[in-house]
């Protein structure tokens, strides 16, 4: 049920059961004083005013209305209304009393693949509410008893336990062991990631519990990315970590074209107004975004940094990401932004810089501050043609009084160069699909790319299903989604694979270690089966087998020639089997051969935990 019908009958409901309860109120009052009346003259004897209320108001809780002499019509009404009326009334405080406790109790016998959502702030009361907006079935755990978002989210249907959301016990009350999704969104990143362990150790073979915490802190959120696809992944427990600035950066810069309105003659030149999470994150993910065309010798992407304290923020920021400076030139500005006089003297670039600016962001903490300098920055920068892009907390009535477009037109192509626009981080990233739009997926499609460019290489057909792009296109559908959990499992089992066989993922320190190689030449003795093999031709074989597994798990069998709709696939052979042909080997190797590259392409690289030999 929609989110619109859902209030438009709690509304019903409430309006409706507050009516009824006042009508037969009145009636019962009116016909009991009436009635009280005539059986007073009737029986020849005189009621007082209040002695007919006192009597009328004793039918209520079934006193005064067994009589012998006649009964008037009016008080017949009045003596079996009036315990209904109140009746109705105590089985609705009772209702109001143990509603809840009746939701918790069905909620823990009946729900299946429901969502489940640990704390109440702002990023997990959001998320609450487009989950129950599709329709999806909410479970929340809030420590706090108090907290405001309580009856909020509970009038809009979700069921709300109080409680501890790192004990076991409190998770098995939400069903999180036949959850489809649980989201640690606490304000703690040390409670999000004792929640993510508590929710793993619940996972059941059978099924696939998906785990979303968030990591207030960008460069520990990811570190634990590479924990995460190693050691807390396995077939029925997926794990991510997520930061919200982090994902907004991602988010915006996808949606932004990044890259398109730069030039190629030159050096290109972005401008980041506020250097808190957002901007910072800004910086990271633009670096990466333009990483590639560095390794085509394009010139380095020119970002200049303006904050209050841009030089000592740099600075850390590489340490955390030393090969910064590989692909990008870095300026920075120490310059108080929120000050009155720092517009005044805008700008602090030269004619020449300015006319070399592709666009401005502007990552202020405080939105009425954003709008403020973006408005002034739009008349001081007009004649240059420079689109403004200012990043909110959250869209709401501040920007939408002004009139400016919101940043779906990013979606649609409409941009103007000289357009202002603006991104509500909160209201753009608090949806589910951006949050799985995480590692995993990024490493998928970094998986069908490298696969598309291989097979376009050896000459198959782009009109194959097989080769459709990963996101629709215009006149071509996306990738099938059969395709797309073939590329998610490959993603999924990498980080396993590598922990396994001795090696770690942590994050990228230089462009360098992305070329990190399997040793061909050091031979691996394998004790169980008597054989010697290179590092790259055990993971080759392993790698094969788990696909084999897969496949035969799914119905597939050998044969002769593919036949999909026989499920018959003529890979299906144990890797030192004669049927398999040296060909799929030679593409396992190369699949191998590119692990060090797919990970860097989400700034992680790969490091030997232990020597082999």
């Amino acid at each position: 049920m929609s989110q619109g019908l859902r209030q438009m009958e709690k509304w019903i409901v409430r309006r409706f059961g507050v009516v009824l309860l006042i009508t037969g109120t009145i009636i019962s009052l009116v016909f009991g004083y009436l009635g009280f009346s005539k059986l007073g003259a009737v029986g020849g004897y005189d009621l007082s005013g209040w002695d007919r209320i006192y009597l009328t108001l004793q039918l209520f809780i079934g006193q005064s209305g067994y009589l012998a002499t006649p009964i008037p019509w009016e008080l017949e009404v009045a003596r079996f209304l009036a315990p209904l009326v109140a009746g109705y009334a105590a089985v609705g405080a009772l209702v109001l009393v143990f509603y809840e406790r009746y939701r918790q109790f069905w909620a823990m016998l009946t729900y299946r693949d429901h969502d489940v959502i640990c704390g109440l702030d702002a990023i997990g009361y959001l998320l609450a509410i487009r989950l129950m907006e599709a329709g999806r079935r909410v479970i929340i755990i809030e420590p706090d008893g108090d907290h405001k978002n309580i009856a909020p989210a509970r009038d809009l249907g979700a069921v709300v336990l109080v409680g501890n959301p790192t004990d076991p016990a409190v998770l098995r009350r939400a069903r999180v062991q036949l959850a489809d999704t649980v989201i640690a969104a606490c304000e703690s990143d040390g409670i999000n990631s004792d929640i993510a362990f508590q929710a793993g150790r619940l996972a059941t073979p059978g099924r696939t519990l998906k785990c979303f915490a968030h990591v207030m802190n960008r460069y520990l959120c990811h570190y634990l990315m590479g924990q995460a696809i190693t050691t807390q992944t396995s077939e029925y427990f997926q794990l991510e970590f997520f930061n919200i600035y982090d994902s907004g950066a991602r988010l915006l810069l996808s949606r932004d074209a990044f890259g398109k309105f730069l030039p190629e003659d030159r050096p290109p030149h972005v401008v980041i107004l506020g250097l808190g999470q957002l901007g910072e994150s800004l910086v990271v993910r633009a670096e990466r975004l333009w990483r590639a065309r560095a390794a085509r010798n394009a010139p380095k992407l020119r970002i200049s940094l303006l904050d209050t304290q841009a030089s000592q923020r740099l600075e850390m920021l590489k340490m955390e990401y030393p090969f910064l400076e590989q692909t990008c030139e870095i300026m920075t500005y120490d310059l108080d932004i929120q000050s009155p006089g720092f517009l005044q003297q805008w700008p602090p670039f030269g004619q020449s810089e300015m006319d070399e600016i592709g666009k401005f962001y502007i990552c202020l903490d405080d939105d009425t501050t954003a709008l403020t300098v973006a408005f002034l920055l739009q008349q001081r920068s007009r004649r240059y043609g420079i689109p403004i892009v200012v990043m909110l907390n959250q869209y709401n009535g501040l920007a939408k009084s002004i009139g400016w477009r919101r940043d779906e037109e990013l979606d649609r192509g409409e941009m103007e160069d000289s357009s202002l626009l603006v991104f509500g981080l909160l209201d753009q990233t608090c949806r589910m699909h951006i949050l799985g739009e995480g590692i995993y997926e990024d490493l998928a499609i970094a998986i069908h790319q490298a696969f598309q460019k291989s097979e376009a290489q050896n000459g198959r057909s782009l009109e194959d299903a097989e080769m459709a792009p990963w996101y629709p296109q215009p006149g071509r559908a996306g990738l099938a989604e059969k395709y797309k959990e073939d590329n998610r499992r490959q993603a999924r089992s990498i980080g396993r694979r590598l922990w396994s066989e001795g090696y770690g993922i942590e994050p990228l320190d230089c462009v360098e270690n992305s070329c990190f190689a399997f040793n061909d030449e050091l031979l691996i003795l394998d004790s169980a089966n008597g054989w010697s093999e290179s590092e790259l031709e055990r993971l080759a074989r392993l790698e094969h087998e788990d696909w084999m597994a897969e496949r035969i798990r799914q119905g597939w069998k050998p044969g002769p020639v593919r036949n999909r709709e026989g499920m018959v696939h003529d890979l299906l052979y144990d890797w030192h089997d004669e049927p398999l042909k040296e060909e799929a080997r030679q593409k396992t190797r190369q699949m191998i051969r590119e692990w060090p590259g797919l990970l860097a392409q989400v700034d992680l690289q790969i490091y030997r935990r232990k020597s082999r030999g």
